[in-house]
């Protein structure tokens, strides 16, 4: 697999994956039966990590299927950017030396930088890294508008888009990556992301929450494991961040282009996934691609007095074009809330309808 990495519905399903398991009630609480024996949740915890660990999807056999053959990655960024940001992703720390990946190129969508210190280091990393390429143009805020820029100029046949203010930590997160996509029918994959604190700040996207779409646990300690250890082993989503979205080409071809017009700032990515999925296309997330992402250092915060109407505009279109106020989505537990970041019951007044 040839991959690019350009910046900027298969659902995990509990008795598919782990057909040994079984609800049952202990006492107040809710456990798991294994071979009809129940088990506290710890326990239950304790047999995801034997089951789903690393060294089973990564760098061996799973289900009968050799290691990855890995092939080429363009690592690309946007867009005006700030020294420490590119520095932090690029230079030592970041991805020409702190990602194990075997062969890696650079695209740097970069709408008018104009410090010194930034142009710079596009010239001694493109002397070092034969793979680096930038692209400078002065143009307005449009994160769409970028990462089609790099969709076109990118040559691989998966493409991952990475913010400038992503920061590496563990080598192996682009392997990782790439690997998933050997499930079937993915077109799309998506990583751990904390804050500088290590707290989690992208652990999977749900399409609805807040009538909108919104990250679920946020704030938790970096090694939550969230309901039924969810947070620790690959799932499907309906959405992942575009701040590190890795995609195949076929769907990048088939969905089409990133909506220039309508989401140019915010929401792009959520709009992407849903488009992604009504294709047919599945969305996996892996725990086992941890990064550090330092959120809208690149283009500031939306709740700024200057972009609180365009941030309306972008909810607004969402609604409309999804009808996320009314999305039902197939990640998430219908006796789940849709308010609060971290899931709370809801009081029903019906029972869930089917999924399909």
């Amino acid at each position: 697999t040839r991959a690019t990495l350009s910046f900027g519905f298969r659902y995990y399903d509990l008795d598919e994956s782990l057909s040994i398991y079984q609800s049952t009630v202990n006492g107040p609480g809710v456990g798991v039966t294994i071979a009809n024996q129940p088990l506290a949740p710890d326990s239950a915890v304790s047999l995801f990590d034997r089951v789903y660990t690393r060294n089973q999807f990564f760098g061996g056999e799973l289900g009968g299927r050799v290691e990855h053959d890995f092939g080429i990655v363009t690592l690309g960024f946007a867009p005006r950017v700030a020294i420490g940001d590119m520095r932090q992703s690029v230079t030592a720390s970041g991805l020409t030396s702190g990602t194990d990946y075997p062969a890696m190129d650079i695209i740097v969508i970069d709408n008018g930088s104009v410090d010194p210190e930034v142009l710079a280091l596009y010239e001694r990393t493109r002397s070092r890294f034969a793979g680096f390429q930038a692209h400078v143009q002065a143009a307005p805020f449009n994160f769409s508008r970028a990462v089609n820029k790099g969709l076109a100029l990118a040559r691989g046949e998966a493409i991952l888009l990475l913010n400038n203010d992503v920061e590496v930590l563990e080598p192996n997160w682009l392997r990782e990556m790439v690997s998933c996509l050997d499930y079937p029918g993915t077109g799309i994959v998506g990583a751990k992301l904390l804050y500088p604190d290590r707290t989690i700040q992208h652990a999977g996207v749900i399409a609805g929450l807040g009538g909108l779409a919104g990250h679920w646990h946020i704030g938790k300690k970096a090694d939550f494991p969230g309901p039924m250890g969810r947070l620790r082993v690959r799932q499907s989503f309906s959405i992942v961040t575009g701040a590190c979205l890795l995609m195949t080409r076929a769907c990048a071809a088939t969905v089409g282009d990133f909506d220039e017009e309508i989401f140019p700032v915010a929401y792009n990515d959520v709009d992407f996934c849903l488009r992604a999925i009504a294709l047919g296309f599945n969305v996996v997330w892996t725990p086992f691609a941890s990064l550090v992402h330092h959120e809208s250092a690149s283009r500031g915060s939306d709740e700024t007095p200057a972009n609180i109407a365009r941030f309306q505009r972008d909810k607004d279109n969402l609604r409309l074009r999804h009808r996320t106020d009314l999305f039902e989505d197939r990640a998430y537990s219908p006796w789940y809330d849709k308010i609060h970041s971290h899931p709370r019951l809801a009081r029903l007044a019906a029972l869930p309808k089917p999924r399909s």
